[in-house]
């Protein structure tokens, strides 16, 4: 299965997971992965009433203080 796929399948699972929230769009953050960017994700986020929002480039760590441990591991 392809990352592309799978996202599009996780979108779909919050939609129905989150199905009770009417009309009220669901908020979603996310890093500049390519594939969070694609337009075909894009598309079926706001048919699916889901926003998406991004983590500007080289904040990911200082936002989401677990990824910072994981990245100055790797290092």
């Amino acid at each position: 299965i392809s990352v592309k796929s799978a996202f599009t399948q996780y979108l779909h699972h919050l939609n129905n997971h989150f199905s009770h929230r009417g009309d009220q769009p669901l908020h979603l953050i996310l890093d500049l992965y390519s594939v969070h960017r694609d337009a075909e994700i894009k598309a079926l986020a706001n048919e699916l009433n889901i926003q998406l929002h991004f983590i500007p480039a080289g904040m990911t760590d200082k936002l989401q203080p677990s990824d910072g441990i994981e990245i100055a591991s790797e290092r």
